[in-house]
């Protein structure tokens, strides 16, 4: 294999691991909420006595109920876990591209990672139930992968420009 190839498979491997210890980081430390569990007694089919009919329609709104505030709360939690997740995508990058130029397997493979952290955090923004919040969240997602590129590519790209000796 030719170093080029290698050097990408460890940049991609450093990439995935990273956002796979962040993914898991956070579902260790920051617990989602539980979804409550459907009632056993809706499953099966009910008699046509009235007062079993009364009975299953309360189950069912107490149910539905519990359904709604269990959306509210993901909601909630994809909102702070985005947020988190958005800047720790930011930190990443910003170490990566400032601090960790001169080491290029490992600052790459930090920037890759921490590029699918943003587009990570970016998803669990898209499952929030705020439309401000979504447009802000891809905004800053399109901002800092400009910056990003310019970073990278166009601020140490050689201008063509040659001086005279």
């Amino acid at each position: 294999m030719s170093n080029r190839l290698v050097r990408f498979l460890y940049v991609l491997v450093i990439g995935l691991l990273f956002v796979a210890f962040i993914g898991f980081g956070l579902a260790t430390f920051y617990k989602a909420p539980k979804a409550p569990e459907y009632p056993v007694e809706l499953s099966y089919p009910v008699k046509t006595d009235s007062s079993a009919d009364v009975e299953s329609l309360a189950t069912q709104r107490k149910y539905n109920d519990q359904q709604k505030a269990y959306q509210t709360e993901m909601s909630r939690y994809n909102l702070y876990a985005s947020v988190i997740l958005i800047a720790v995508a930011v930190l990443v990058l910003a170490v990566s591209m400032l601090g960790l130029e001169k080491v290029e397997v490992i600052g790459d493979g930090l920037t890759l990672g921490g590029v699918f952290t943003l587009l990570y955090g970016l998803g669990r923004g898209m499952a929030v139930e705020n439309d401000i919040f979504r447009f802000i969240a891809v905004t800053a997602g399109l901002v800092i992968i400009l910056i990003l590129t310019y970073l990278k590519f166009i601020r140490h790209a050689p201008t063509g420009i040659t001086t005279p000796s």
